[in-house]
């Protein structure tokens, strides 16, 4: 499972962006705008079979994981986004 987000913020699982789940018509995209959307961070050793760093991304009160390798983050770095 691929998760991305692009340079818009729009948050996307395998190349799909998501539908907010709690928009009554459907029409809203998930992303970084939203109150409910929490920043990325790394967690290393996470994954308790490989060892391998894992990245945890908090997302209408669920946490989406996933390998390191399948995570991108296309926005751009500033000081309000460090």
């Amino acid at each position: 499972m691929k998760l991305m987000i692009n340079r818009e913020g729009c948050f996307s699982v395998n190349n799909k962006n998501r539908i907010c789940p709690f928009d009554g018509r459907g029409e809203a995209w998930c992303g970084d705008w939203c109150a409910l959307f929490k920043e990325p961070f790394e967690r290393k050793g996470g994954n308790r079979t490989t060892g391998k760093t894992i990245v945890v991304l908090g997302l209408c009160q669920v946490a989406w994981v996933c390998p390191k390798e399948e995570f991108a983050d296309e926005r751009e770095v500033t000081d309000e986004n460090p």
